[in-house]
């Protein structure tokens, strides 16, 4: 079983590259928007843009942990139990259980 967190920091470095892109392009077009604005605007403009990706991130690979604890979670496999009144295979052919594939030969 590998480990959770490896995973997680991959599937959230995959997904930032296109969320960063798209953080890049709503910036990229509200800055052509506001070329003549105070210095100051585009500056706490870009700060937002940046914090944003981090954030971005951040909830991203909080999401990945929790869904691949959930995939974790449903992957463990489940333990079959027989009915009080099942004989085993002692029962198989009148055999004894460490014996019964020979019985199926006949030997």
């Amino acid at each position: 079983m590998t480990s959770r967190i490896p995973m997680a920091i991959g599937w959230t470095f995959l997904h930032f590259v296109w969320q960063a892109v798209a953080i890049l392009v709503i910036y990229g077009c509200i800055k052509c928007n506001v070329r003549f604005a105070k210095p100051a605007s585009r500056y706490n403009l870009a700060f937002i843009a940046l914090l944003s990706m981090a954030l971005a991130a951040i909830a991203t690979l909080s999401y990945e942990l929790k869904v691949l604890h959930l995939v974790s979670l449903t992957s463990i496999t489940t333990t079959v139990t027989a009915p009080a009144d099942f004989q085993g295979l002692h029962s198989f052919h009148g055999t004894s259980a460490t014996y019964w594939p020979l019985s199926l030969i006949g030997v």
